[in-house]
């Protein structure tokens, strides 16, 4: 059974992280829009989600939200997971704010309306009972919306995607995608979406993201690429500046 379950999760985590082509362009919505529809109780954790690319087992620890009226904004406040000092992995507490439009007001409708019908609602608490099983309601959306497919999404497919949109919308640098998502280093994000010479991008729901810590590499990054571009200025320069110079012969007096 352990073998089999193994086996399971590496097909989970494979389909997730490489196959996301495969999976229709506009996966997330339709599978959101499911859930919500069919009043499913895994809607709201769907909408987090969708909002922030969280992990799956931080929704299972809890995300809380809060609306501004006012400024027609959703805040996700995730305890991060993945934490471990000595290493220096993980960001403690990352808050995500996503603008509410015309656009994404669909999605996102079932929790403002929980805040409208409770004006003095604070912290609302956003959580599933298991990650696994979470990941495991998406899998069978998925299979119920696409039956035919071979590839199906999952909780990760989710994170993987909108790190795939983050890099391919204005205004998302290297540290900001990696506070997003909860990364202490921005290389972590290296191994999360693909960006694209193709992509439209767009994307301008997250307008404001907050971190306990500032992730590492961003600074470091930068000094790299100008010592790069320092010692190639250097090789061209010794290149082009001759090194071997030959000495005229020496002059002898002629005896008379």
């Amino acid at each position: 059974m352990k073998t089999l379950e193994i086996i399971f999760q590496v097909e989970i985590m494979g389909n997730s992280k490489r196959n996301i082509k495969k999976l229709n362009d506009n996966f997330r919505e339709s599978i959101l829009e499911y859930a919500i529809s069919h009043n499913l109780k895994c809607a709201n954790a769907l909408v987090a989600l969708y909002a922030t690319g969280c992990r799956p087992d931080e929704i299972e620890t809890g995300i809380k939200v809060n609306f501004d009226s006012k400024n027609n904004k959703l805040s996700f406040k995730i305890i991060g997971s993945k934490l471990n000092y000595q290493q220096k992995r993980g960001i403690r507490i990352r808050e995500v704010t996503v603008k509410i439009t015309d656009k994404n007001l669909q999605y996102y409708k079932s929790i403002i309306d929980i805040f409208e019908k409770n004006p003095q609602a604070y912290d609302l608490k956003i959580k599933t009972e298991s990650a696994k099983a979470f990941s495991g309601y998406i899998t069978k959306i998925s299979k119920k919306l696409w039956p035919r497919k071979k590839y199906h999404a999952s909780a990760y497919s989710f994170r993987h995607a909108k790190a795939t949109e983050l890099k391919n919308s204005e205004g998302f640098d290297a540290e900001k995608i990696a506070k997003i998502m909860g990364h202490a280093s921005v290389r972590s994000q290296q191994s999360y979406g693909r960006k694209s010479r193709r992509s439209a991008g767009g994307f301008d729901d997250i307008t404001d993201v907050e971190t306990s810590s500032k992730p590492r590499g961003g600074d470091r990054l930068l000094r790299f690429k100008i010592k790069n571009k320092n010692e190639a200025a250097k090789k061209i320069k010794a290149a082009s500046t001759p090194t071997d110079t030959v000495s005229p012969p020496p002059v002898r007096s002629l005896k008379r």
